[in-house]
């Protein structure tokens, strides 16, 4: 698990650098098991497009429903 938590740090502390063109915030859901019950998360995911067409994920939040406020504004550095 410590190995994820070091991947997760990362991307919520990527500094936007590069020359992105447009910005994309992406609603969805995850369904998991937590103990014995299954509990379904909201998530936004930010990802940016480069000047190259590239697609980047920038950084995402989590939250219990789709009405939690996971935060001010993504997690992107």
């Amino acid at each position: 698990m410590a190995s994820v938590d070091v991947h997760v740090r990362a991307l919520n502390e990527l500094r936007l650098t590069g020359d992105y063109r447009s910005f994309w915030p992406q609603p969805c859901f995850s369904s998991a098991v937590r103990t014995t019950v299954f509990v379904q998360r909201a998530a936004l995911i930010l990802s940016g497009i480069r000047s190259d067409g590239h697609r980047e994920i920038l950084g995402g939040q989590t939250g219990d429903s789709e009405n939690s406020r996971p935060g001010t504004r993504p997690s992107v550095g």
